[in-house]
């Protein structure tokens, strides 16, 4: 097994003492010496390799030890997906945590099964695989609570889908986001009550303006007459 062979034991220390001289030619040299060793290893033990390095590495809000591309590309990533296609615990957890290392490799990205391909989804997955996983519920909410922010931060212009003003449609998207948010909250770090309360308002409220904006100037205006400029704040 990788994580027990003298050989490839030899090689991670002399990488891990490489990264502790700072010196990236010396660095990139014994991790290149070091992945040249674990790509000749079977996938079963790539998988238990990432899983070792991420049980002992991976914390918020980033790893304790340096992710270097390379060791992405070559061996957490395909132990990761091997086992998160196996259901295995916290690998998609890990994967959603690395989600930023995907985004620079869209090879990468795209053997992620279809519609858990964002830190969000992913974290949805690690708790289908393990509904105690604590960690990945705080993520999601977290998650979550990031993208509920983004959608009323322009008010009282308008909620934001995207990049884009909401619809109906997206809306409901929206209401759907916060029931989830809700059912997770309990495990964000942050204040939650607040957000919940403002989204909550401004998603009914601006589908309801949405129906009958023809007769408003702006969303704005709507709220300061139907609801006598009274709205609450996140």
């Amino acid at each position: 097994m990788l994580t027990n062979d003298k050989k490839a034991q030899e090689r991670w220390t002399a990488y891990v003492r490489a990264e502790e001289t700072r010196l990236r030619s010396e660095t990139l040299g014994e991790l290149e010496k070091f992945l040249e060793l674990a790509g000749k290893y079977e996938t079963k033990e790539k998988v238990e390799w990432a899983h070792w390095f991420c049980s002992r590495h991976m914390k918020k809000p980033s790893p304790s030890f340096p992710v270097r591309m390379p060791l992405f590309r070559e061996l957490l990533f395909p132990g990761l997906l091997s086992g998160l296609l196996q259901r295995r615990k916290g690998c998609a957890r890990w994967l959603g945590d690395l989600c930023q290392y995907m985004y620079k490799c869209q090879d990468l990205r795209l053997q992620l099964p279809e519609g858990r391909r964002s830190s969000t989804d992913l974290y949805r997955l690690a708790i289908e695989h393990d509904p105690d996983d604590t960690k990945a519920k705080r993520s999601l909410a977290s998650s979550l609570r990031s993208s509920l922010e983004y959608s009323i931060h322009e008010l009282p212009a308008g909620v934001l889908f995207g990049l884009d003003a909401s619809t109906v449609e997206s809306i409901k998207e929206l209401m759907k986001e916060l029931a989830e948010y809700r059912s997770v909250a309990e495990f964000d770090l942050e204040e939650s009550e607040d957000l919940i309360v403002a989204c909550d308002f401004h998603y009914q409220a601006y589908e309801r303006y949405l129906q009958c904006k023809e007769d408003w100037t702006s969303y704005h205006s709507y709220l300061v007459v139907v609801h006598n400029d009274d709205w609450p704040d996140a």
